[in-house]
């Protein structure tokens, strides 16, 4: 979702064979490529570090993508 609200804001152009640290470097504002650093490390650590989250945890990580997502579109 944060991808696709980075695309259509024209802040990235989104291609499916860049990573996350591509867009990374693309991202101008700071706060928007801290807070997308921020979550990308979440991802990589849930996703690729195969931890499990239950959902008192889901709701605690998932603020960080809202939080960024809302900044995003209200621009």
């Amino acid at each position: 979702m944060t991808l696709k609200y980075l695309t259509e804001n024209e802040t990235i152009t989104w291609q499916p064979q860049k990573t996350n640290e591509d867009y990374i470097k693309e991202i101008d504002k700071s706060h928007l490529k801290d807070n997308f650093r921020h979550i990308t490390k979440i991802y990589d650590y849930v996703w690729y570090g195969e931890f499990g989250v239950d959902a008192l945890k889901f709701e605690t990580l998932k603020q960080p993508f809202e939080n960024l997502n809302k900044t995003i579109t209200n621009r």
